[in-house]
């Protein structure tokens, strides 16, 4: 044989060898058949009619010349495989050189990748159709061909895999069809790209194809889901009957685009099948180490250009070319639809490459060996070049992070234009319209609940409601104050019936459900222990399973909406919430899950296991900073974020902000400490920390509020110099956490009237902001003397001639410590009060708080509870006696660990029993704190409560308590001992 041409293929191969691996199948055709080819091709004397090493600009007439001089089946098919191989590997390489071309040129990088896109995709669709026409021209010959047309549903560049819909007459020819296109499959998937037919094998009874009745019998009464609507609308025929595809164009893919006028029902169906995917995938938090160009980006904003496309009326074939369109006709939102365009072809080009150079999947974890390696080459190959600060896959990763954002941006404008255009042509206008609900003289009003749900059935599988309960939500409530009156208003089976239907419907669409949910308690709070919502709780809770897809919504909607996931948790009881999290708490795959995943677990824990009171101060820090629910495991990042919120403070204009984001600081802190004293914190460090931020919140509120006292003032604002301050009394005084209250004492030594109105005035205004804190203020002496503001002159008439229990208020005084207040003030206060009044009367002081210690054990004696505050041996008891200890060896230190080292110093033979009392003493209010935050803030405690207290505990104290029966042994040996220690002390002290 004489060659007149170079066939040689060893440049290909070279070129080739720098693609992915999945290339090798058609390299390994080529090298087992291409000789063979050209030697057929020889001795036919057709060389001149053949571009074999150069990608062929008519594959359909050079295949149907093989085919015409092969007559054998099985050197057929091999000859046609391995030229589509050939043709195939150097449609590529051309691709690669003209992009390369193209990149070099000074032209936008964007509008590169665009051509890029649109001319490789015009290739692929000729190579690949020519491929499967002359493969179905010998599976099934026009003689024997029944009418069929096979329309590309998917994405005209993708090449590894290519989505198909084939549309017949009818059952009657399906069996002939579906033989033919298995044979067609066999061929693809060995030698060129598998088929995939998801939307044929989706309506269709049988086989690879469906007829437009069988698309009449699903899609006419329902309007199905998200997939079945994208791939039909992105149908495009390339084989087959172009009358066909006219009919099932004109009978079933027409009614989705909008008609005014009309009923736009189908349109409607469409409209809400995409944004509801669009806004799952906004949802939906990327995870760092994964790139997932399709769910990072391209499946939502192809969703978004569809949507358009239908509202629009846009008659063209890919996102890219609607696109086009719409920015050259639409030009309010020119500026969307140029950033979508920048991230569509960024991405699109990204995966394409990608796919093309190293591995034909979708996940490209960026923590893998060799992954820089390989993102090398996507990023030169997308005209990124190395520079100083950053290699090109570095640069290539920051700006598929930038348009991620981009593209997450530019959907969500373009969703509110069309959720807008929604509004306008929805059939549920008709029952959210007051005006049209009230019914007349001819017409029975309508129920809402009722014909709501009728209505949305015709959208099962649909997820987006926002438009609709945009309008429940809306303050006048009128129409949500309808919709609650027509649901609690029927029949009770009528009513449990519907709610049922309700939480069915919202199986699909749990956002939807929650949303509901949420606004109905957060318009009408009362109803949240209603039958009503109960019911509703009770019924999706129930009926939750813990499928990957539940926990993933659930999961993406903390991501999304975390106010509301908040809220709705908040409204569920300890059962419930125990089902939740067994059901959410399963292994899932994939790091972004796993994330939100352990998130919304922890949230659930913390509702589950917190008091009403501590719940308070949940519900307060994430309706104000939901996404900081996203830090709910970080403690070291929680605790940074408090102190931000602090220092931030003086950044705010007005004195009204900064108590509004003082108040938060305080929220933060608490829910931090909290949440670290239930996880197991050290208790000390809690309690620390707890006392730093109570009094930065005194402090910084004492001063804001003097300042807006005397902004209210103008003049004649009196100086109070080192006149006034703010004593802690009760726990706060004793750093004790997490009491629901304040003792404080507001001293002012002073008579003058105008400094003492200007005190109360101050103190007033705190009390108004602390109370927002969910703190009920005591204020000592205030309705013994009638103010807010007691003076020196106040206390040492009354301690002159004091009643019965002044000893009490000796007590608190005693136990004070000062938050607010200078140096000479406590030297004042410590000289003329404390000395003069207390330790100056010692033995009747201490004669008084002894015999309230013995009369207190003997009225405990006759109550059947476990208070640990006053039972015998309780708090009250050991503070009681700290108390008796400091007034008889005058120790002016509040009750703290320093107080038990002094009180060591000065009757060091009482070591061992002051260090057990201290012992006791802190576990007490280790124990209190607990169960203030995790069951109620009572001081009685309920045995059978006590269990979720042991875990903490035992973490933060070392300890191996199995049951709430050993934490209540426990509790009563230590009320014991203490009760023995403390009256061993007092009568070796011989005191009282």
């Amino acid at each position: 044989m004489i060659r007149t041409v170079d066939f040689s293929t060893i440049d290909l191969f070279g070129r080739v060898s720098a693609l992915g691996n999945h290339h090798k199948k058609y390299l390994l055709n080529i090298e087992k058949n291409f000789d063979a080819l050209v030697s057929l091709i020889d001795a036919k004397h057709l060389f001149d009619q053949f571009r074999l090493l150069r990608f062929s600009s008519d594959p359909a007439r050079e295949m149907r010349l093989i085919k015409n001089f092969i007559k054998d089946r099985e050197t057929l098919l091999e000859m046609l495989g391995c030229y589509y191989s050939l043709q195939f590997l150097l449609m590529n390489i051309k691709a690669l050189d003209v992009l390369q071309m193209d990149l070099s040129s000074p032209t936008d990088r964007y509008d590169n990748y665009h051509r890029f896109l649109i001319r490789t995709g015009i290739d692929f669709r000729l190579l690949s159709g020519a491929y499967m026409s002359v493969l179905l021209d010998l599976f099934l010959p026009e003689q024997k061909r029944p009418d069929f047309v096979v329309c590309c549903v998917g994405t005209r560049v993708d090449q590894d895999d290519i989505d198909l819909g084939v549309i017949d007459r009818g059952i009657a020819d399906r069996a002939l069809i579906t033989k033919a296109f298995g044979l067609l499959n066999h061929e693809m998937l060995k030698n060129a790209s598998q088929l995939h037919f998801h939307l044929s094998e989706h309506v269709g009874r049988s086989g690879y194809s469906a007829s437009i009745d069988e698309y009449h019998e699903l899609l006419d009464k329902e309007i199905q889901d998200f997939v079945i609507l994208s791939e039909m609308l992105n149908a495009v025929p390339i084989l087959g009957q172009q009358s066909i595809f006219n009919q099932f164009k004109s009978e079933i893919l027409e009614r989705y685009y909008y008609h005014p006028a009309t009923d736009n029902k189908y349109h409607e169906g469409c409209l809400r099948g995409l944004l509801g995917e669009i806004r799952d995938l906004i949802m939906k938090e990327p995870p760092e180490n994964i790139l997932i160009p399709k769910r990072d980006a391209l499946r939502m904003l192809k969703a978004t250009v569809f949507a358009i496309k239908t509202w629009k009326g846009i008659e063209r074939n890919t996102t890219l070319e609607v696109l086009d369109v719409l920015i050259k006709t639409d030009l309010s939102n020119r500026e969307d639809y140029l950033r979508i365009h920048r991230a569509l072809t960024f991405f699109e080009t990204f995966r394409f490459l990608y796919q093309l150079f190293v591995v034909q999947e979708e996940e490209i974890h960026l923590d893998e060996d060799h992954a820089s390696d390989n993102l090398q080459k996507v990023a030169l190959a997308m005209g990124y070049n190395d520079k100083s600060y950053a290699p090109a896959y570095a640069q290539m990763i920051t700006h598929y992070q930038d348009l991620q954002e981009t593209a997450r941006h530019g959907a969500e404008r373009l969703v509110y234009q069309i959720k807008r255009h929604l509004n306008k042509i929805t059939i549920f206008n008709e029952i959210t319209r007051v005006d049209n609900i009230s019914g007349n003289a001819h017409h029975e009003p309508i129920n809402i609940a009722k014909e709501f749900i009728i209505r949305s059935s015709f959208f099962r599988g649909t997820r987006f409601w926002d438009d609709v309960f945009e309008l429940l939500d809306h303050e006048d409530t009128v129409l949500l104050n309808r919709f609650i009156s027509d649901f609690v208003t029927l029949p009770k089976d009528q009513m449990t019936s519907l709610i049922k239907t309700y939480v069915y419907w919202g199986r699909q669409s749990p956002y939807s459900l929650i949303s509901m949910i949420t606004i109905i308690t957060r318009h009408r709070p009362a109803m949240a222990e209603s039958d009503f919502v109960r019911q509703f709780l009770n019924e999706f809770i129930c009926g939750f399973e813990g499928t990957h897809e539940n926990i993933s919504r659930m999961c993406h909607i903390l991501n999304f909406a975390p106010q509301m996931i908040n809220n709705f948790l908040a409204l569920l009881n300890e059962k419930q919430l125990d089902r939740l999290i067994k059901m959410i708490d399963r292994p899932l795959w994939g790091p972004d899950i796993n994330l939100l995943q352990n998130n919304l677990i922890s949230l659930c824990r913390l509702y589950k296991n917190s008091s009403y009171y501590f719940q308070r101060f949940v519900q307060r820090v994430f309706n104000s900073y939901a996404d900081y629910i996203s830090t709910l495991n970080n403690e070291h990042k929680f605790a940074q974020i408090a102190d931000g919120l602090l220092r931030n403070l003086d950044n705010f204009d007005t004195i009204s902000e900064k108590i509004e984001r003082l108040g938060d600081y305080y929220d933060f802190e608490f829910l931090r400490l909290g949440l670290k004293a239930i996880n197991g914190g050290s208790f000390e460090s809690v309690n620390k920390q707890f006392t730093i931020f109570s009094d930065n919140y005194i402090q910084i509120l004492f001063d804001l509020c003097r300042t807006e006292v005397s902004k209210e003032m103008e003049k004649n604002i009196p100086e109070t110099k080192d006149l006034l301050a703010v004593f802690a009394a009760g726990g706060h005084a004793r750093s004790q956490s997490f009491d629901d209250d304040y003792d404080l004492i507001i001293l002012l030594n002073s008579e003058d009237r105008k400094m003492l109105e200007f005190a109360n005035r101050i103190i007033l205004k705190m009390n108004k902001h602390i109370i927002r804190r969910s703190i009920m203020t005591h204020y000592r002496f205030a309705d013994r003397f009638k103010n807010y503001v007691t003076t020196f002159g106040n206390l040492k008439e009354f301690f002159s001639n004091p009643d019965e229990y002044a000893f009490i208020d000796m007590s608190q005084l005693l136990g004070s410590r000062m938050i607010v207040g200078s140096a000479h003030f406590k030297s004042a206060f410590d000289t003329e009060i404390v000395q003069t009044y207390i330790y100056n009367r010692k033995d009747d002081f201490i004669r008084s708080l002894k015999s309230e210690i013995f009369s207190r054990r003997e009225y405990q004696k006759n109550i059947d509870s476990l208070d640990i505050k006053e039972c015998p041996g309780g708090l009250r008891d050991m503070e009681n006696f700290l108390f008796i200890l400091k007034a008889r060896y005058a120790i002016v230190t509040p009750i703290s660990g320093t107080l038990f080292k002094e009180l060591i110093s000065v009757v060091p033979k009482q070591k061992n029993s002051l260090i057990a009392l201290k012992q006791n003493y802190y576990f007490l209010k280790h124990v209190r704190d607990l169960y203030h935050l995790m069951v109620s803030d009572s001081d009685n405690l309920g045995g059978e409560f006590l269990e979720p207290l042991i875990e903490p505990l035992n973490k933060s104290r070392n300890l191996n308590m199995e049951s709430a029966d050993d934490l209540l042994t426990r509790l009563k040996s230590n009320f014991a001992e203490n009760v023995k220690l403390i009256d061993e002390i007092l009568d070796l002290l011989e005191l009282g």
